[in-house]
């Protein structure tokens, strides 16, 4: 058979289930035994047999293409005619088709695809796409006929080892070639160039005789000074302009220009408030007044054979009253200095049945002004007894739970900032260490994947944790259950599935500390599927869970003060709560009142307990709070985003005054606003 014209694509893509199969370059079949596939690391949707085709491609159009593909949902894929759109659009060659066919001599039939309700769709669908990054700088007009015109011309790619179409192409030439209903000729690919060529084996006979024909023609009308109709000429001149046309319809919106300038300093605004004083009581009371008189006592210095106290200079002062100036703060009334600090009042526990041990005052004393004698020098022990100064014998009973280190009631929350996004499911946690030992510990995140687990994923810092290049896997021995674990100075404290006993494992040598919470607490959950996953179960065959989750039974919580956990009871559906040192002892024990399953998720912070209302509404609240240390319920909420409806943790870590929370695969955080002066709660 004759050839009667090659030409290779201007555009091509695979199917999707020959993408590893075929180059997409040259469009040949990889030989995995010869041949060595590289594909592209960032999209995968590409593979070459060569690096020659690879840097080829790349260098015409993938380094572009493969940032759309990046950009897109995974869960709805683009086409193949979607991605042979974009590579058409993208390809910057100006290479002609074999009878030169430019693509804008291609037929668009723009009306016919308008006017059909699938193809407006499609073509609706592409643009946003395309519009949704900045790759593609082309007017709307221009990208729509482009479109069309890949639309009514594109070809089906056929191999012919396997005769089935392998993905599509567009042949500029072959687009614009002409066939009558009686074709005469027929298309053959080799990879992925076509050819042409002629169903009739005396082509080239009869295209000798057409030829002599031809020139035998030319030459009687030479004879009779006659004119054949030639090719056309030159374009003549341009004509008269016509009249101008009715209004287009109004285009698309443009893209956002650049930001403007800096605009001028507008008017000092009012005077803020009067700031408050920080002064550490009572000290904001007092003030050192020198006494008149000599200022200094000097003594002479002597060797002696015993430890000796010498004092060169001592600057004598007394205490007096402080009278501040407005907007000072003044003492109480009939407080006067070396009188104790004023306490606040202290309120019978409202909510709690079981009474935690009474808050111990922090005394604060101020040490008498001692003057070492001139007559003689004396040992540190005869000095000591002389001025009857002892040492305290120090505590070493139990733990205690002591003062609350930080008050603070919450103000309001900010926005959310999104850190990253997670590389498994829609359900997990996320975490950094409250209290970390060191640099590297501080800037370390853990992740967490499903209700209950025994992974617990490490990653260096943030830019590893949104790049999702993980540093280490810990295995733990047992099942982690629930998403309110935490890590704390180093260790991973989590829930053991199915029994009362909490869990602290060493991050850094693998060892383990197990302890008994609560005999009493709620832990029994639906049966585990050898897929891991949980079988469907009613109420009466589990313990009611914490929160409004599945699956969650312990909540770990840090503040100032240290590890809390908030858990419910099995025998009733009341919110429990325990102050626990690191080695897991249990200081102190709380019962609120307050319907486990009422609240999505909770907090503590300086002491204070907030519960959130729902985890899937885009705007709530944090309706409840209760204050550990006074034991007594504090009024109000605080308003509550939730950017994804999906909120499966929420935690508060002192080391940066952050709520950390896991919304929808979402790894995100928010700052908080406090207010230190601390009312006095009133019960209605």
């Amino acid at each position: 058979m004759y050839t009667i014209a090659q030409e290779h694509p201007f555009a091509a893509v695979l199917s999707p289930q020959f993408q590893d199969a075929y180059c997409a370059t040259c469009l040949g079949e990889i030989d995995t035994k010869e041949d060595e596939i590289i594909a592209c690391d960032d999209c995968a949707e590409v593979a070459y047999c060569s690096l020659k085709c690879q840097r080829k491609d790349w260098k015409a159009v993938h380094q572009f293409e493969c940032e759309i593909l990046r950009a897109q949902n995974p869960l709805t894929p683009m086409t193949v005619t979607m991605r042979l759109c974009i590579r058409t659009l993208l390809t910057t060659s100006k290479t002609d088709g074999f009878n030169g066919t430019r693509l804008e001599d291609l037929e668009t039939n723009y009306q016919q695809f308008r006017s059909s309700p699938e193809h407006n769709q499609f073509l609706t669908d592409i643009l946003t796409i395309i519009k949704s990054t900045d790759v593609i700088q082309k007017s709307s007009n221009h990208i729509m006929g482009t479109l069309c015109s890949v639309l009514c011309n594109a070809f089906g790619v056929i191999d012919e080892k396997r005769g089935e179409p392998i993905g599509t192409a567009l042949y500029l030439g072959l687009a614009k070639h002409n066939h009558s209903c009686a074709s005469t000729s027929h298309v053959v690919f080799d990879k992925g160039q076509v050819l042409l060529r002629s169903r009739d084996p005396e082509y080239s006979t009869k295209r000798n005789v057409l030829d002599r024909s031809c020139s035998q023609v030319h030459q009687y009308c030479s004879e009779k000074s006659q004119r054949l109709t030639g090719y056309p000429g030159a374009r003549g001149t341009p004509g008269d302009q016509g009249p101008v046309g009715p209004p287009g319809r109004r285009g698309p919106m443009g893209i956002v220009g650049p930001i403007g300038l800096v605009g001028e300093h507008g008017s000092v605004g009012e005077p803020g408030r009067d700031g408050k004083c920080n002064c550490p009581f009572p000290d904001m009371y007092v003030q050192r007044v020198p006494i008149p008189g000599p200022p200094l006592i000097k003594i002479e210095e002597k060797m002696v054979p015993v430890p000796v106290v010498v004092v060169k200079e001592v600057e004598v002062t007394k205490l007096v009253p402080f009278e501040p100036t407005p907007p000072g703060f003044g003492p109480p009334e009939g407080w006067a200095p070396g009188m104790p600090k004023p306490g606040r009042t202290r309120k019978l526990p409202r909510y709690s049945t079981v009474r935690p041990p009474p808050t111990p005052k922090r005394k604060t004393t101020q040490l008498p002004i001692h003057v070492v004698p001139t007559e003689k020098n004396l040992t540190i022990d005869e000095w000591n007894a002389e001025m009857n100064i002892s040492t305290p014998t120090p505590y070493l009973g139990p733990p205690t739970l002591g003062y609350n280190r930080k008050e603070c009631i919450l103000a309001a929350v900010g926005i959310p900032v999104l850190h990253a996004e997670s590389q498994y499911g829609r359900v997990g946690s996320w975490m950094r260490d409250a209290l970390p030992n060191s640099m590297k510990t501080a800037k370390r995140r853990w992740v967490t994947d499903g209700f209950a687990s025994p992974v617990l994923y490490e990653y260096e810092d943030e830019r590893q944790l949104l790049d999702k290049v993980q540093k280490i896997k810990y295995y733990v021995d047992y099942l982690a259950s629930g998403t309110g674990n935490v890590v704390y100075n180093g260790s991973y404290y989590y829930h053991k599935h199915g029994t009362t006993s909490l869990v602290r494992y060493e991050l850094e040598t693998g060892v383990q500390v197990e302890a008994e919470l609560d005999p009493l607490m709620s832990h029994v959950d639906c049966g585990r599927l050898p897929d891991h996953t949980f079988e469907e179960c009613n109420s009466t065959d589990r313990h009611v869970w914490l929160y409004d989750r599945p699956h969650n039974y312990v909540d770990f919580a840090v503040d100032e003060n240290g590890l809390w956990v908030i858990y419910a009871g099995a025998d009733s559906e009341t919110m429990k709560m325990a102050k626990i040192e690191p080695d897991l002892y249990v200081v102190s024990r709380w019962d609120v009142e307050v319907n486990t399953t009422e609240i999505a998720d909770s907090f503590i912070m300086c002491g204070v307990w907030y519960g959130l209302r729902s985890a899937y509404d885009l705007q709530t609240q944090i309706t409840h709070a209760f204050d550990l240390y006074r034991n007594d319920t504090i009024p109000g909420q605080v308003e509550w985003y939730n950017p994804y409806q999906g909120l499966t943790m929420l935690h508060y870590n002192p080391l940066d005054a952050r709520l950390y929370f896991f919304d929808n695969s979402s790894l995100l955080s928010v700052n908080v606003r406090i207010e230190e002066d601390l009312p006095e709660y009133i019960d209605e």
